[in-house]
């Protein structure tokens, strides 16, 4: 810029004329402003339809039509730019290059944003596939955003400075150690979301554990950097993806993808109820086995009493037949003989699977006084 001034006339005629510029420059931009958010937005939206619930809409909810409307004005100020040059027989102020330069970043910037808001659609309209829940690509598609964005700040500091933009680029090397630290976790993310990927260890709406975090939950959504995981109390949990990796996690996947849902209870039987089986306790549960032609063994009545619960429970409606049924003893405690029923339910919800596990276990308590069986419990002001 060269300014040459001989007199006060020439301070007051340059304020004028500066403010004629100014006030120029501000119609143009405030009309093709009005142009783009009255016209331009407004048609595109009645091109593409405002009650659409496909592409056209995931186009308006990003606001596409706006950034492109947005940089209509930035273009026709780059056009008009050499109008800022005033020439004046005692002093000239080249105004024409700065104008020039941020119209120029501006529109670079604008680019950017653009590129991140169709980056967001394919993202958008990825997601209404069912393969989106398998494969999430919103942790790469944010990797593409930083390096356009990194891209986009190369160029802007090019016409900032009037220097080549491989000036910058030579530099980049230099700074890639001090970028990697800035940017560790994200790093870090991008490389446990692409191990997280492949292993295919989590998906969009899994439901999995970590303690850790106080994650317990369905994930919500997998980016570059974190897990959004919804707790069932719908509290909101947000977890560095690379602590997936090293946190120990537990994925319930398993359990919904086989259909069944475990189930590992055990009873104590008080040892003192435990005898031989006659000829009067056996004909008192043989009815117990239907279908079964039974014959008087040398077995004892918790003998019989767990044949009639393997048998029950590969009979209940609510157990899965294609998943292991087990009935065993455990070690014996001070507090008697450990029975445990080992079982899938064909139901993986909650209030199901609950509601399965609580009919059994009420069923076999109701149904132990039928072999002479009591359940150990502990002496109350109750008992005699």
């Amino acid at each position: 810029m060269e300014l040459y001034l001989t007199s006060t006339g020439g301070y007051f005629a340059l304020m004028i004329m500066v403010g004629i510029v100014l006030a120029g420059a501000s119609l143009i931009v405030a009309f093709n402003h009005y142009v783009a958010k009255h016209i331009f937005i407004v048609l595109i939206e009645k091109i593409l339809g405002t009650k659409r619930t496909g592409l056209g809409k995931i186009i308006i909810d990003n606001k596409i039509p706006h950034l492109l409307a947005y940089l209509i004005p930035a273009v026709v100020l780059c056009y008009f730019s050499y109008l800022f040059d005033i020439d004046h027989p005692h002093f000239k102020l080249f105004l024409a290059q700065l104008v020039l330069s941020l119209s120029e970043i501006y529109i670079i910037f604008n680019v950017a944003l653009i590129f991140s808001a169709i980056l967001n659609c394919i993202d958008d309209r990825y997601n209404q596939y069912p393969i989106a829940r398998l494969k999430p690509i919103k942790s790469y598609l944010q990797l593409i955003k930083i390096i356009i964005f990194g891209i986009c700040i190369i160029f802007a500091a090019s016409i900032f400075f009037d220097k080549p933009p491989i000036y910058f680029f030579t530099g980049v090397g230099a700074t890639t150690a001090f970028l990697a630290l800035i940017f560790k976790d994200v790093v870090m993310g991008f490389m446990a979301s692409i191990q997280l990927a492949a292993y295919d260890m989590v998906r969009i709406g899994d439901w999995i554990e970590m303690p850790n975090f106080g994650a317990d939950g369905e994930v919500m959504e997998i980016s570059l950097s974190t897990v959004k995981v919804q707790n069932f109390d719908k509290t909101i949990v947000t977890i560095p993806s690379y602590s997936l990796l090293t946190s120990g996690l537990k994925n319930w996947r398993g359990m919904h993808d086989a259909g069944g849902r475990r189930v590992k209870r055990s009873i104590s039987v008080d040892i003192n109820s435990i005898k031989m089986c006659d000829a009067d306790l056996f004909a008192q549960f043989h009815d117990l086995f239907s279908g079964k032609d039974l014959q008087q063994k040398d077995l004892t009545n918790i003998g019989w009493f767990r044949q009639y619960l393997q048998q029950y429970l590969q009979k209940h409606d609510g157990v899965h037949k294609g998943l292991k049924i087990l009935v065993r003893q455990l070690q014996g405690t001070a507090n008697g003989l450990p029975l445990e029923l080992y079982f899938f339910t064909n139901e993986t919800d909650s209030s199901k699977y609950e509601g399965i596990q609580a009919d059994i276990i009420e069923h076999v308590y109701a149904i132990m006084p039928r072999f002479q069986l009591r359940a150990f419990q502990s002496a109350s002001g109750h008992d005699e």
